[in-house]
């Protein structure tokens, strides 16, 4: 009987190395949904979601969230990658960090790598800075003004206790040199 027992069963050191994709796979340019369980029990069953999808390689969702990285750019390439901001283009709308012979130089940053913040469309459009109450408290144009609401320091150290600081007097509307 136990010889019996070993043929139905089989023995009992196999070890199935078998890993091919039994559920077949073909390449496809059609919109695909992610597929999965809501565990990892044995044959959980399975479902999809209508708002993650991927198109020619495009990953669509309505938001991304992650505990570690979000990387652009892995390929350290000095032209490609970036933060899309609005549209898909970060040249226009975005963040990147490009190589300088592709972004360009500027004042001091005369290295071969360097970090851009893009802005296409009208002149008045730029960046502002806001405080935590969504207040703007500093802002740069598109063609490089900048207003500040507070001082500006030049030659200062963490503390603030060197340095220039830089004020405007709204009595003499005058600009007030402050040395440390």
């Amino acid at each position: 009987m136990a010889e019996l027992t070993q043929i139905l069963v089989g023995p009992t050191n196999y070890t199935n190395t078998d890993t091919k994709n039994t559920a077949g796979s073909t390449d496809t340019s059609s919109k695909i949904f992610l597929v999965g369980a809501t565990s990892q029990a044995a044959s959980a069953q399975t479902y999809s979601d209508n708002e993650v999808f991927a198109t020619n390689g495009v990953l669509q969702t309505k938001s991304v969230q992650a505990t570690q990285n979000v990387c652009a750019n892995t390929a350290n390439a000095s032209t490609a990658g970036g933060l899309a901001l609005y549209s898909t283009d970060p040249t226009q709308y975005g963040i990147a960090f490009r190589g300088t012979g592709n972004g360009g130089k500027h004042g001091y940053v005369q290295g071969d790598w360097a970090q851009y913040h893009y802005m296409a469309g009208a002149d008045n459009r730029g960046w502002v800075f806001n405080s935590a109450a969504s207040v703007g408290v500093a802002s740069i144009s598109k063609l490089g003004n900048m207003v500040l609401n507070g001082s500006m320091t030049v030659g200062g150290n963490a503390g603030n206790t060197s340095g220039c600081r830089i004020e405007f007097n709204s009595t003499t509307h005058s600009l007030d040199f402050i040395f440390a």
